[in-house]
């Protein structure tokens, strides 16, 4: 009997369907390779301790468990809502040069362990801005500040200006270590130590009873007080000259 053209091309495609379904179940590398696809679509589901505990399971599930689409996944989870300047910060230089399958998965854990440090730089410390509240009127208009480090300065006696918006005028700082509690301070005038924290968004905070300081970036402050860059920028000048 004659087939029809539609005929024909229903036969010729289930013939070949069930060649390549015979050729795949031959073919441990093909199961692997479309096994570890399916699990990395489950993993991208799970939180990170979860799939770091699947990756024992067996060669195939920890290849999975390690792909930089899975920890991409998990990273913009988490990452909601924190605050990530600092990925661009001096300590990341290691990670940011970092490649291959696991690049995410190093990226999730140097972030975790940035998100608690509380030994900050002075490169970071000078290059953020500072939102200032007191504490006792933390609903008052808030003020931006700048702490800018003497050109010159290096090594444990790092120092420089705190400038304020308005009130006070520049003030000399130096990071240090409280002795009594071995807490990370910075050290403003002759106020009471001011102690390095982390916020909950992962932000770095700084203050004590009276007041308190979170770093913004500059993309953060309302565009109607932006040229409070410049206003400080030039106290920092007027007064490193005067010293």
């Amino acid at each position: 009997t004659q087939l029809s053209t539609s005929q024909w091309r229903k036969r010729e495609s289930e013939s070949f369907s069930k060649a390549n379904c015979a050729m795949i179940a031959s073919n441990k590398s093909v199961q692997n390779a479309i096994q570890s696809g399916i699990l990395e679509q489950v993993f991208t589901f799970l939180p990170a301790n979860n799939v770091a505990q699947l990756a024992l399971v067996s060669r195939t599930w920890k290849d999975a468990a390690v792909s930089n689409h899975v920890w991409k996944s998990i990273c913009e989870r988490r990452w909601k809502g924190k605050w990530l300047p600092c990925s661009n910060s001096p300590t990341h230089e290691n990670h940011r040069s970092s490649s291959g399958n696991s690049a995410w998965k190093m990226r999730y854990i140097q972030e975790e362990k940035d998100a608690v440090r509380t030994k900050i730089t002075q490169e970071e410390l000078s290059a953020w801005w500072w939102k200032f509240v007191f504490q006792q009127s933390p609903n008052e208009t808030c003020q931006y500040v700048k702490f800018i480090r003497y050109p010159e300065s290096g090594g444990d006696n790092v120092h420089g200006l705190l400038i304020m918006e308005s009130g006070y005028p520049p003030m000399r700082y130096r990071i240090g270590e409280e002795k009594s509690s071995g807490a990370n301070v910075v050290y403003i005038e002759d106020f009471q130590p001011h102690v390095i924290s982390r916020t909950k968004d992962w932000r770095w905070s700084i203050g004590n009873m009276y007041v308190s300081m979170e770093s913004v970036a500059l993309d953060e402050i309302p565009e109607d007080r932006r040229n409070v860059e410049t206003f400080i920028r030039l106290n920092f000048t007027e007064a490193f000259v005067r010293s």
